[in-house]
């Protein structure tokens, strides 16, 4: 394979990939789009290592599909500036949701989607994640929020945004808080959020989230976090005027879906009347799909809104907690 100097592009099945000795992957000088899946990138003689990887100059298209998280801890130089498309995926193999809701970024976005990474990440990964589109982090031990992950930049390129079992996550995003930098704009592109079996997830956001943040969010998919007593503040509501599809299923602490907060006097010489008016016109104007399931403690939607609302709206709900 030496000889091949002028390979635009290598195609190999996982099987293949672990045979292949070193120092052969690092002389395809030439390659530009690469494709492998396998078990893990190799040390010293044993195979080739995700050093070659990364030293390859004209690379612009990636797909590795790697069992072991290991080289995500790898501190090397690898950018892909001028990347027409990378999907990476990490431990991966076999999984139903990567399956269903990942297949169709595999050949056409950019594409991270990685489980049980045993160590922090590599200053890379980060690099890589602020160019990424859809987003997939599950049984993550080390991020307390994903703002963590962009150094700042909002991730303003993700589109499709899935976190599971990431057990030291309390918030998604969090602003004024020590240590944390918040960009005046974060998730501008985001349409979806999806967040399951996070068991230490107190809220979606923290601080005083800028009106520019989750402007475009179409869809919010939340499942088995049984620490959340509220989905959303008042506030955080108008940064999801967009949201059409909003599904919360099996949070067993779950008491309203907008949390309760204290009614200006001023709003009080209003009549019953306007106040429901007014908090129509700001909570989810173009919501279509509502499903609310397996929510025991669940008793109001929001504080001037009981579960009768819904019959006189267009929403198509499903009501079962």
């Amino acid at each position: 394979m030496k000889a091949l100097t002028n390979l635009k592009f290598l195609k190999l099945y996982r099987g293949d990939s672990d045979i292949v000795p070193p120092n052969i992957i690092s002389s395809l000088s030439a390659l530009e789009d690469l494709d492998m899946r396998l078990e893990a990138f190799g040390e010293g003689n044993s195979n080739f290592s995700f050093a070659e990887v990364a030293s390859l100059p004209c690379l612009t298209s990636v797909s590795l599909r790697v069992t072991h998280a290991g080289f995500l801890s790898t501190d090397i130089s690898f950018d892909l500036g001028n990347s027409r498309k990378f999907c990476l995926l990490v431990n991966a193999f076999g999984i139903l949701t990567v399956r269903s809701r990942s297949f169709e970024y595999w050949w056409k976005t950019l594409e991270l989607n990685m489980a049980d990474v045993a160590k922090p990440m590599a200053p890379w990964v980060k690099g890589f994640i602020g160019k990424t589109e859809h987003l997939e982090l599950r049984n993550d031990k080390h991020i307390e929020s994903v703002g963590q992950l962009d150094e700042g930049g909002g991730l303003n390129n993700v589109k499709c945004l899935r976190l599971i079992s990431c057990c030291r996550i309390e918030y998604i995003f969090k602003v004024g808080v020590r240590g944390e930098y918040a960009p005046q704009v974060a998730f501008r592109m985001l349409t979806e959020l999806c967040i399951l079996f996070m068991r230490d997830l107190k809220a979606i956001c923290q601080g005083p989230i800028p009106l520019q943040c989750f402007q475009n969010l179409r869809k919010l998919y939340i499942g088995n976090c049984n620490n959340l007593r509220y989905l959303l503040s008042v506030a955080m509501t108008q940064r999801f005027r967009k949201l059409e599809e909003l599904r919360v299923i099996c949070c067993s602490e779950m008491l309203s879906i907008i949390e309760a907060e204290e009614v200006d006097p001023k709003a009080m010489a209003c009549s019953s009347a306007a106040i429901r008016q007014s908090i129509d016109n700001k909570v989810f104007p173009r919501l279509r799909v509502l499903q609310l399931s397996g929510l025991p403690k669940l008793s109001v939607f929001y504080q001037v809104h009981d579960f009768n609302w819904f019959i006189a709206t267009q929403i198509k709900f499903l009501l079962d907690f």
